[in-house]
């Protein structure tokens, strides 16, 4: 019974998850964040992220043969990486421009003390 209840449990936790997904929990571990707060923020455990990541450093090793011809799917790009910096910039851009006039129209609706009026 006690088997029943581990195989339960581990078959549980990893069949709703697909590789794509498994894929990016491990690369956002690997770019630095700690594994608590992947875990956390994705509702998995430490222990799945860490069996994920070994799971794939042996694809990794197989797909870096030369008849592979591609990097591995958890490695973005440069040309991906330079994307994803330029579409942050810009929605920092616009995020602060919305600010700047949120700014202004609570100066203009504020009252010669400093408070809004209705």
């Amino acid at each position: 019974m006690s088997s029943e209840a581990g195989n339960n449990r581990t078959g549980a936790s990893h069949r709703p998850y697909d590789e794509a997904f498994k894929r990016a929990a491990v690369a956002q571990w690997q770019s630095g964040v700690p594994a608590s707060r992947v875990a956390q923020g994705l509702g998995i455990t430490t222990e799945s992220l860490r069996t994920w990541r070994r799971q794939f450093a042996g694809t990794q090793a197989e797909s870096a043969a030369p008849t592979a011809g591609k990097l591995p799917a958890i490695a973005p790009s440069a040309q991906e990486l330079q994307a994803e910096v330029r579409r942050l910039r810009a929605q920092l851009q616009s995020v602060t421009n919305q600010r700047d006039i949120l700014k202004k129209a609570v100066g203009i609706f504020a009252g010669p003390n400093g408070s809004v009026s209705p």
